[in-house]
Parts: structure tokens; C-alpha cells; sequence
């Protein structure tokens, strides 16, 4: 006994506490939900701590995840992320500790009631609707509930059906009181027996409360699929580089199956495309992505038929293609490392100005650079950083700002793969001092819009910027400086959102020596003493003050349900209304014609390509005019709404508001299929001895056999030479044939004092008159080159005689038009021009090469960028003059 209580004793001695730390208030989550039989999810708790030391709470103990978001002498406010285990009445207790280890624990000082859903009916029953865009098979199902009060964890409910199906539920989310539940709907590939229909069954975490849904979506068959193709070719070795998908394309009269490719994904594929023709008679384009998780290994693609009582192969299950990984850039150090340094003395004391220098043979645009207590890599691309040699064997330089409050210690910045230690600024000024903001005022401009108006003060170094969460322009800085200093000023900001992911500005302010405030969550408090917390967005205030329902649709129509699209394009108007809807919100639309159309890059960028709708006054709808190409697929057409902050996509609308929402379309002779190279050959061979100057290239021939071609941009490089000659044709360019089939003469120059060097075609992309793209590299795209992938055509090597010309041109002039500019004027003319002289005393200068010129701010790292050009070249070519103007941002690097 006497040894028991010794070890207990003697284990006491090694617990310390933090005897002057006290947890002043703890404010409970703004928001609740019901959870799961396994207990409720995160919870966000606000804790207020008063200590004489800096302190953390502790992440044990449920205690999921901590952020210190403000610190107020010595008080500060811990964001805290606990989960609870039980159902019922949670006691959680929080451990405070100090940097040297000692800690001080409040038992039982949370306590969280963890409820699951009550008793439900079902409100809402929602039809079942095949989603468009996804990469699997899959259906949406609307519900809405009666008998919840609040918002449900996604554990909350489950979703259960027979394999070889999958389903889950989730909570729509609504700042209404319409609990509206997504149920989504998968087909595995799970070899399991099934027959149609199944019942979907919808409970609470527990098994009880069962709502049962039939699914009977599946088509009963039988299958009119036929001459299937399937590209690559069968036995092939084939580089994601340039194509990252398998390719079928078959013909189907009155397609009564689901038809999916298998090619080892875990679920059934839908990525079947009608691209030409019309329902009794039509061409199908298919495709599955590579599936990454084996790489080099050999898949097996074939198609097969779903259907209501089983799966059919239609195509052989020999057909191999194997897949091999992009290919990845050696990482090696770069060697010949230098650095230097220089004191910049027109700023004053305690500035200075890095350039590393390194030697490699692998260009890596990075830059890692490392200010004060921050951190962040930065992304670079060809060709900056680039200077003496070539592509092949070079120096790469990078340049590192230090600031007047950098550390004093010396620190370290990566330039490509080199890592540069020694950076030191002896000069520079302490501040260990988190900037402070003591107001935040935000101001309604319309539904998307609002002024966010920020009072922050930094005595020390000031404040350097403002990373905003959500918005459209994440950096307010000291160009939206409308008051005072940058030592205590007031912040003006304009911020657009589309949608609305969080419920109030959430934003980090770094002051220069880049010491962080985080207020990164809702409502976040400004201070310790009065609670004043940053407001939430005024539209949240509208929509609880007016009962807004998201997902109550008032009125919904289409000027045309029906549209004949056979011969030329058809205007088209969609008029709609929501329940206690405003004038204010700009209604906005995006219409898909083709699944290709929605795979194409940046198609859903709501600034750049969703139409924008207006609201009529005289009807009090929202409207929003549009146009439909020619010659779409029979059948219904996907679009998307955005009403900020709510956004729909056709499938939930039809699920809830059924035949009325749907836009469909009937066209005798549809083509979807963009334009393709039906030949491609090298010219003049692939193998091409210079000996005068000549020209290399290709002869393609692309076809669009219905819509015709608009237009094709080729951009050609080599492996001595990044620089893109970029060569656009239309149907005027053709030798031979017209826009449905025409031959291309795609060339570039080579003289006669060439380089030996590798010449291939980089990317290109082909455009119908219907705006259909193929790309080439291809990554969940129609490839261009789909039947010349393992082409021996690619690459012409051209033979030149040995250069001696080992010297790059040298810079022996640089002027700028101006060496001062007022950032701070909006109408200022904030604009600069370089005028150089390059010369190469060798070979010449080339007069396409021109050189790029940057500018970037010394603390965060903004590039502005512009490739110049070229005003004029001596007689003899060995000398050229480039110019290059470059337009500042109003307030670029302000106070940095």
C-alpha cells in the first residue's frame, strides 16, 4: 500500500498546472442539428480564456480540432471543434496548455444535449431523376419531412437498398423551415443478381421510422447497340499525357438500355453521349477515365447493357490497354548555387534584396518563400526564373524581398529545387505584435454584393493585407485603404458572392512582419470584453425576416417547352419566382446542350458563362433570355439556376416540380460530335535533314461531317524550345475540301542555322460552328487524335549541322518610361513601358523569342506579367529593340 501511494505521489510531482488561467465564458454554437445512435457531430464552441501565458486548449477528450482566432492582451478566443459520442446529455471537459507543457484541465465545464430526429412523415415526395454531368449512374430523388425543427447530420438519416445498388441521403441545406432531403441513387459494379423494381428505404440512425421508396428507373431492353469501337487500339501502351480516357463510340436505333463502360471503376459509368442522328437511328460516344490507382497495369474495357432484370457484355473482354502515369519531373537539387545580397537604400534602413542562382536541367516553377513567421510556396510557369542556357541545361534565378520587419535570424527560400539558407536581415524591427481589428461593418448592395468595411490597426509594422474567404477577390490590401494609415485605417471592400458558403466575412489580417488575426468563422468575435461579433450578411437577415423558401418555386415556365432544333437556333425565355422573393437578386443561368459542352474547361464559371436574367416589374418574375444552337440530341436539355445565394440544377427542380421544368428538344439530324483529324501525317517525314531553310509541319484533315468547322489552334513545340508557335486555321485555310472535310497545312519555319532538336504538336483544339470542342492532350474530353494516339507521326526530328553558337543573347539596354507612379489616383495613368536592346553577336537574335517582363510586390508574391514586342531588328539580325508596357493595379504593393 505504502508503494502504491509513493508511485502516486511521485507521479504528482511531474503535473503542473497553469495557476493563472481561467476560462472566462464559453458561447455555444449558433447553429444545431440532430445527430446520429452514434452521437452528434463537430460542434463549433467559442472559448474565451483569460492567462498571464500564452495557451491552447488542448485537441484530446473529443476535442476535434483548435484554432486560436483572437488574442487580447491576455485574453484570447479559441475556436473549438468537439464532437460528442452520446445521445442524450454530453459532459465535456477542455485542458488549457502552456507552451512549456503544463497543463490545467476544467472538467464537465460543456454540457450538450445530442438529439436525433423525432418522429417524421413524409411531406414531400419528389419523382426520381437521372442526373446529367456525373461519372457515374445516378438518380435524384427530393423529399421533404414534417416533424423536424432543425437541420440533420448527414448520420442523422441512412439510406439502404439492395446491391448491386447504393443510396444516401442528405440534408438540403435551408435557412428556411422546409427540410428538403437529397436521396442519391448509385449502381455498383458488384457482380450481385438484381431484378427491378427495388425499394429504397429511407430510416432514422436507430432502423425505425421507415420510409420506403420504389425504384424502377432502369430501361427493360432489349439492346439495339451495335459496330462498336473502342479506341486506343487494343494492346496498346498509352500515356495519360496525352490521353486520359478510353474511347467507344457505337450506333443504337431507339436505345432501350443504360449502356456503361467497365473498366475496373467501382461504380457503373454514364458517360454516353448521342453525338449524331436522331433517336431511330444514332452514333453514341462513350468514355471512362483512366483509373489512376494502377497505373501501368492492364485494364480490360467493355461495354455493357443495363437493363431492369440484369447486365449484358456487348463487346469482348480482351480488349487491353494499358495506361502509364503522367510523366513526373525528376527531382533533383540544382547545383552551382549563388546568392547575393544588396542593402535597398532607397527605402531605408533594413532592407534587402536576395538573388539566388542555381544550375539544373529540369525547369520547376516554384518558388518557396519564407517572410517573418509565414510561409507559402508559389506556383511559376515557363519561363520565369529562366535565364542563361537552355531548356535543357540552365540557370534558374529567383529573387527574395526582405522587409525592414523580416526576421532577424537567418532564414531559408527554395528557388526551383534548390533550398537557399542564410537569408538574414540584421536591421530588422521586432514585432511579435497580431495586427487588431476592432470593427467590421458590412452593407447590403444587392442580393450578391455587399461593402464589407474593416477598422483594423497594426502600431508596429502595419497591416500588409486581408485573405477573404469565399468571395470573388480573396486579398483586400492597402489599395482599399479609404481612411487613415495602414497603422490604424479603415478597409473598403466590395465583395461578390455567388453563393453564400459561410454566413459572415471570415477573412485572416497579416500585418507585414505577417503575424495573423484569424477570424475564419461565423460571426466571429471582435472582442473579448463587449462580445461585439463581426454581423453576418444582410441577406440572411432578409431571407429569416421574410420567410424566403428556398426551394418554393411561385411560378415556373419556359416561353417554349418544346423546341425544334432540326435546321437553325431557337430563342428561348425562362420566367420563374420564388416565394417572397426580391427585386434585388440577379437571376442567373447556365444551359448545357451536350454532357460534352458541360466537360469542357471552365464551363461553370457563373461570371464568365451563365447568362444573366433581370427582373420584369410589370410580371414580377424573374427572366432570363437565351439561345439554343442547332441541331441538340431529342431529348431534355440540363441547365443550372443560380439565385444567390441559392442555386438549383434541373434535376432537383424536375424532381419536385415534375414535366413543367423540363426544356426538350427535337432535332431530325443532331451533331454533337465535334470536329476530329480523320489524317494525320509529318511533313515532310519525321526525320528531316536541314541543310537551307525550309518548313516542317503536319497535314491533317478534320471532318465535321453535319455543323462544319469554325476553327483549330495548334500550338507546336520542341524539346529545345517551350515557346509556342501557335497556328489557328479556319475553313479559308484549307488546300483542299471545305468546312465538313478539309485538308490543313499546318507549318512552321526552320533555318538553316537551326539546333537539332524534336519538334511535336503540344495541344490543340477543334471547334464546330456550334461551338463542339475536341482537345488534344485529353483528359475527360474527346480527343482530336483519338485514332492516331499510337501514331508513329507525332514527333519530326529535325537534323541541323553542329552549331557553335553556345552564348545566349545579352540585355544591353533597359529604359522605363517613368520610374515613379502614383498607385494611389484611380484615374492615374498607373502605367509603365520597358524598351530594351537584346543582341546575339552569333547566330542572331529571334525575332519571335520576345522576352517576358515581370513585376511582383516583395511580400506576397503578385506577379504582373507581359510578353513583349518586338519594335524593330538590325540589318543583320544581330540586334533587336522590344518594348513592353504594363498596367499597375490601383494601390500594387501599397505600403509593402
Amino acid at each position: 500500500m505504502f508503494t502504491k501511494l509513493l508511485s502516486i505521489l511521485v507521479c504528482l510531482l511531474f503535473i503542473s498546472s497553469i495557476q493563472s488561467a481561467s476560462i472566462v465564458d464559453i458561447i455555444g454554437p449558433a447553429d444545431d442539428s440532430y445527430g446520429s445512435s452514434n452521437g452528434c457531430g463537430q460542434r463549433i464552441y467559442q472559448v474565451i480564456v483569460n492567462s498571464a501565458v500564452p495557451v491552447e486548449v488542448a485537441e484530446v477528450n473529443g476535442v476535434v480540432y483548435v484554432t486560436k482566432s483572437l488574442v487580447n492582451g491576455t485574453t484570447s478566443v479559441h475556436d473549438v471543434y468537439i464532437s460528442f459520442p452520446n445521445v442524450g446529455r454530453n459532459d465535456q471537459s477542455l485542458t488549457l496548455v502552456d507552451g512549456a507543457g503544463n497543463a490545467q484541465i476544467f472538467p464537465n465545464i460543456i454540457t450538450y444535449y445530442c438529439l436525433t430526429t423525432p418522429t417524421y412523415t413524409l411531406a414531400t415526395d419528389g419523382s426520381w431523376v437521372r442526373t446529367f454531368g456525373s461519372i457515374y449512374y445516378m438518380w435524384y430523388k427530393f423529399i421533404s419531412l414534417n416533424g423536424l425543427a432543425k437541420p440533420a447530420d448527414y448520420t442523422a438519416l441512412k439510406c439502404s437498398v439492395p446491391a448491386p445498388f447504393y443510396c444516401t441521403i442528405q440534408h438540403y441545406q435551408t435557412v428556411s423551415t422546409s427540410y428538403y432531403f437529397l436521396i442519391s441513387m448509385y449502381m455498383t459494379n458488384e457482380n450481385v443478381a438484381y431484378s427491378l423494381p427495388v425499394s429504397v428505404e429511407i430510416a432514422n440512425s436507430y432502423g425505425t421510422n421507415k420510409l420506403i421508396f420504389p425504384f424502377n428507373e432502369i430501361p427493360a431492353g432489349p439492346s439495339t447497340i451495335s459496330n462498336i469501337q473502342i479506341y486506343p487500339a487494343s494492346n496498346t501502351l498509352v500515356s495519360t499525357d496525352v490521353m486520359a480516357d478510353v474511347h467507344f463510340f457505337y450506333n443504337a436505333a431507339n436505345l432501350n438500355v443504360l449502356p456503361a463502360i467497365n473498366g475496373g471503376l467501382t461504380h457503373k459509368v454514364d458517360m454516353n453521349i448521342p453525338v449524331s442522328g436522331n433517336p431511330s437511328s444514332a452514333t453514341y460516344f462513350a468514355m471512362e477515365t483512366v483509373p489512376f490507382s494502377v497505373p501501368a497495369t492492364p485494364i480490360s474495357f467493355y461495354l455493357e447493357s443495363i437493363t431492369k432484370t440484369g447486365i449484358t457484355n456487348l463487346s469482348p473482354q480482351n480488349h487491353i490497354i494499358t495506361f502509364t502515369a503522367p510523366a513526373q519531373l525528376p527531382w533533383e537539387d540544382n547545383t552551382d548555387p549563388s546568392i547575393s545580397g544588396a542593402e535597398i537604400t532607397e527605402l531605408g534602413p533594413g532592407f534587402k534584396l536576395y538573388s539566388m542562382k542555381s544550375k539544373t536541367n529540369t525547369y520547376h516553377g516554384n518558388v518557396y518563400t519564407e517572410v517573418a513567421n509565414y510561409s507559402a510556396p508559389f506556383e511559376n510557369t515557363y519561363p520565369y526564373g529562366i535565364t542563361n542556357g537552355n531548356v535543357k541545361e540552365f540557370y534558374q534565378t529567383c529573387s527574395q524581398f526582405v522587409g525592414k520587419y523580416g526576421s532577424t535570424d537567418p532564414f531559408a527560400s527554395s528557388c526551383g529545387t534548390h533550398r537557399f539558407s542564410g537569408l538574414e536581415n540584421p536591421l530588422a524591427t521586432v514585432d511579435d505584435v497580431s495586427p487588431s481589428v476592432t470593427n467590421v461593418e458590412v452593407f447590403d448592395l444587392d442580393a450578391e454584393k455587399v461593402l464589407i468595411r474593416i477598422y483594423a490597426n497594426d502600431e508596429i509594422s502595419g497591416i500588409q493585407r486581408f485573405e477573404l474567404q469565399g468571395a470573388n477577390d480573396a486579398v483586400i490590401t492597402n489599395r482599399d485603404l479609404v481612411k487613415g494609415t495602414k497603422m490604424n485605417g479603415v478597409y473598403e471592400y466590395i465583395a461578390t458572392f455567388l453563393g453564400y458558403s459561410v454566413n459572415s466575412p471570415k477573412f485572416l489580417a497579416l500585418d507585414a512582419k505577417t503575424n495573423i488575426l484569424k477570424l475564419d468563422t461565423n460571426t466571429a468575435i471582435l472582442n473579448t470584453e463587449t462580445r461585439q461579433r463581426i454581423p453576418r450578411f444582410p441577406i440572411f437577415d432578409f431571407i429569416e425576416s421574410n420567410n424566403l423558401q428556398t426551394f418554393e418555386f411561385t411560378f415556373f415556365q419556359f416561353k417554349y417547352n418544346d423546341v425544334d432544333l432540326s435546321t437553325a437556333g431557337v430563342d428561348n425565355t425562362l420566367s420563374f419566382n420564388i416565394t417572397n422573393a426580391n427585386p434585388s437578386f440577379v437571376p442567373r443561368a447556365l444551359f448545357i446542350p451536350s454532357l460534352l459542352n458541360a466537360l469542357e474547361p471552365g464551363v461553370y464559371s457563373v461570371l464568365d458563362n451563365f447568362i444573366e436574367g433581370v427582373w420584369n416589374p410589370t410580371t414580377k418574375l424573374y427572366e432570363i433570355d437565351f439561345t439554343l444552337p442547332p441541331r441538340i440530341f431529342t431529348g431534355k436539355v440540363s441547365y443550372m439556376i443560380v439565385l444567390s445565394p441559392n442555386a438549383w440544377s434541373s434535376e432537383m427542380i424536375e424532381s419536385v416540380y415534375g414535366v413543367q421544368s423540363q426544356l426538350r428538344v427535337i432535332s431530325s439530324n443532331a451533331d454533337a460530335m465535334p470536329p476530329v483529324a480523320s489524317a494525320y501525317a509529318a511533313y515532310p517525314s519525321t526525320s528531316v535533314n536541314v541543310v537551307a531553310d525550309t518548313q516542317i509541319g503536319w497535314t491533317i484533315t478534320i471532318q465535321d461531317l453535319v455543323n462544319g468547322l469554325k476553327s483549330a489552334t495548334f500550338n507546336i513545340t520542341s524539346d529545345y524550345d517551350w515557346e509556342p508557335y501557335t497556328i489557328k486555321v479556319t475553313p479559308a485555310d484549307a488546300v483542299s475540301g471545305d468546312k465538313y472535310t478539309g485538308v490543313y497545312n499546318i507549318r512552321i519555319p526552320v533555318s538553316a542555322n537551326c539546333r537539332s532538336q524534336i519538334f511535336k504538336i503540344s495541344s490543340m483544339v477543334m471547334t464546330d460552328t456550334s461551338g463542339h470542342s475536341s482537345f488534344y492532350p485529353s483528359k475527360i474530353q474527346l480527343n482530336s487524335l483519338y485514332k492516331f494516339i499510337n501514331s508513329d507521326q507525332h514527333n519530326i526530328n529535325i537534323n541541323c549541322a553542329a552549331s557553335t553558337d553556345i552564348t545566349p543573347p545579352i540585355l544591353t539596354s533597359l529604359t522605363m518610361d517613368k520610374n515613379t507612379i502614383d498607385i494611389g489616383q484611380v484615374e492615374q495613368n498607373r502605367a509603365v513601358t520597358f524598351t530594351f536592346i537584346v543582341t546575339d553577336l552569333e547566330s542572331g537574335v529571334s525575332p519571335r523569342h520576345t522576352p517576358y517582363v515581370y513585376l511582383e510586390t516583395p511580400t506576397i508574391q503578385i506577379k504582373l506579367s507581359s510578353k513583349s514586342s518586338l519594335v524593330s531588328v538590325s540589318a543583320d539580325g544581330k540586334s533587336a529593340t522590344f518594348t513592353s508596357t504594363i498596367t499597375l493595379p490601383y494601390g500594387f504593393a501599397a505600403y509593402q
